[in-house]
């Protein structure tokens, strides 16, 4: 892989593509859960994500669901506001379909 830094002809540079951990998690919000997979820098936790500057969580492969357990959505991809996370845990992905009882 090459490691150097390549610069475009305004000056913005372009670093190698850094490779980053998928991690299968449910996340509570205010309104319902959401199961899908973050993707984490590594070394980085799952509450760096959370504090971080940015105000959104990528959420890939998502399914968000009621407070009930009923389907409300799929996507590809989801930005999730982290104003409105109660609490993210690593989930298993088998349990994407069913989200047991929503709310806890």
């Amino acid at each position: 892989m090459d490691s150097k830094i390549h610069f475009d002809q305004k000056g913005k540079f372009f670093t190698p593509v850094v490779d980053k951990e998928m991690v299968p998690t449910r996340i509570q919000t205010t309104t319902g859960i959401v199961h899908g997979v973050i993707h984490l820098k590594p070394g980085d936790r799952i509450k760096d994500l959370l504090n971080g500057s940015e105000g959104f969580i990528a959420v890939t492969q998502a399914a968000a669901y009621k407070p009930d357990g009923d389907l409300i959505m799929e996507a590809k991809f989801l930005a999730l506001n982290t104003d409105y996370v109660i609490w993210v845990a690593e989930d298993d992905p088998a349990s994407k379909s069913e989200p047991s009882g929503g709310q806890t």
